[in-house]
């Protein structure tokens, strides 16, 4: 995720890295520049732990009223539902039971993405240089990042599943 962030704010986007289990401060952080006013996309990304945290950080950030532009989940633990602020869900993974879902409202874009190169795994597809173009050019298409919690990479040899940030 270190590498990410670096690649991110090399191209002037605004990242921030912190460790899954400190998701509900960095929310609240959210939260708190939202309501001052700093009303920019609010992208989260996160790998294996921290991929179930954004999921978590983001149903949070909801229920407080916050939008968020785009979560990119990078081979969760466990399988979640997009919530209705969300405008967009790029799930990347390589464990096929999990899988995030529509929850209710939710009117956006979710894309699961299996990725099915054999030298990606779950150890090292935050590292993935394509994964990490394609999360970047993702980000990019929506605007600068306000927040950002560490995230795993896009697959670019990755394919839909059907039926469909923080450190770790």
């Amino acid at each position: 995720m270190d590498q990410l962030a670096a690649q991110l704010q090399s191209v002037g986007i605004a990242a921030t890295v912190a460790n899954h289990t400190q998701w509900s401060s960095v929310a609240d952080d959210i939260v708190a520049k939202y309501r001052a006013g700093q009303r920019g996309p609010i992208v989260l990304v996160g790998h294996s732990l921290g991929a179930d945290a954004v999921m978590s950080m983001a149903a949070y950030l909801g229920q407080m009223g916050v939008p968020v532009a785009l979560v990119v989940p990078f081979d969760g633990t466990d399988s979640h539902v997009a919530t209705a602020n969300v405008a967009r869900v790029l799930n990347l993974y390589k464990n096929q039971s999990v899988r995030i879902s529509r929850g209710p409202g939710f009117r956006g874009e979710l894309t699961n993405y299996f990725v099915r190169d054999p030298n990606v795994n779950h150890f090292n597809i935050d590292k993935s240089a394509a994964l990490h173009s394609i999360v970047i050019r993702k980000i990019r298409s929506i605007g600068s990042a306000v927040a950002r919690p560490r995230g795993h990479q896009t697959p670019s040899n990755a394919v839909p599943a059907a039926g469909a940030s923080t450190n770790s």
